[in-house]
């Protein structure tokens, strides 16, 4: 975690609650308001604006889904009965293609790699408040 970021949650957290309440309570900013709102908001963007953070957790993404995943989706039509698809006369099942399959192993990538980030950044947020009342503690 970084000093500086905890230093800066710690004031806003004196600021807003007063100090008392950091020795008393057990959790900083759980409440659904515009301050604490816009306070996470500041300090979660600093994840997203890391760049080689992000692409750090992009390769691990990619890494995991490479090992456990791409295998699995590329191989959909093996593992599922068949596609079901139609047109305005009738409906009929289809093989998914190694096209379709690989369409939806990017989409599973990229939602996967959203996912990641999000719950990274939200961790982070929590371990900031965490390191700032371990502090009173």
């Amino acid at each position: 975690m970084d000093k500086k970021l905890i230093d800066d949650l710690e004031f806003c957290a004196i600021n807003y609650y007063g100090d008392s309440f950091l020795f008393e309570e057990n959790q900083i900013f759980t409440e659904d308001n515009k301050y604490v709102s816009d306070t996470k908001n500041k300090y979660v963007r600093k994840i997203y604006e890391n760049k080689k953070l992000i692409a750090s957790i992009r390769k691990d993404v990619k890494k995991y889904s490479d090992t456990y995943l791409k295998y699995k989706v590329l191989n959909l039509d093996v593992n599922t009965n068949k596609q079901l698809a139609f047109d305005m006369d009738m409906i009929y099942t289809e093989d998914i293609t190694i096209n379709q399959a690989m369409e939806i192993n990017d989409k599973l990538v990229s939602l996967f790699y959203n996912i990641a980030i999000d719950v990274y950044a939200n961790y982070y947020w929590k371990g900031l408040c965490i390191e700032v009342i371990n502090r009173y503690h």
